[in-house]
């Protein structure tokens, strides 16, 4: 889809993005969670690629993993996971830093996933936000997603 900043393309993930996942999820996440970020983009990656299937997600059934390009250069990823319960949950939504701000990279991988998402009947899309992350808080809270279960001293000012 041609944009102002250029040609805008959001694909499934293939064996090309490996690298550049795994470096955009550890950047991203070790600022805000501990653990293995590396070993987590591996993981499910993996799943993606080997057909939506994770061995270890007990309470999964599919994973899907998309990235958005700008001019054919990967710009951004999304990862939802399809759950017994019917619902869809992101894991997690990263734009490259040099890609954030008014693009709009953000917002087209979420439109994405919730249309992929709703296609296949989820009666509800959710995410966890690390409470110190307030710039992603405050995408999804944008985008009309309910806080839901945070710590309250986090988030103070968050929403004034």
């Amino acid at each position: 889809m041609p944009s102002e900043q250029g040609d805008v393309v959001i694909r499934e993930a293939d064996s090309s993005d490996f690298d550049f996942v795994v470096k955009l999820m550890d950047d991203a996440l070790t600022p805000y969670y501990g653990g293995d970020h590396r070993a987590h983009a591996i993981r499910i990656f993996q799943a993606h690629v080997s057909g939506g299937r994770d061995q270890i997600g007990h309470f999964s059934f599919e994973q899907k993993m998309f990235v958005v390009t700008l001019n054919s250069k990967a710009a951004g990823v999304i990862h939802v996971v399809g759950k017994r319960q019917g619902t869809y949950k992101i894991s997690p939504l990263v734009v490259s830093p040099e890609y954030r701000g008014n693009r709009g990279l953000g917002t087209l991988l979420l439109k994405h996933a919730e249309a992929y998402a709703r296609e296949r009947g989820a009666r509800q899309m959710y995410c966890t936000v690390a409470e110190q992350n307030a710039s992603a808080l405050q995408f999804f809270i944008r985008h009309r997603y309910i806080l839901a279960g945070l710590h309250l001293p986090a988030i103070v000012g968050l929403l004034s």
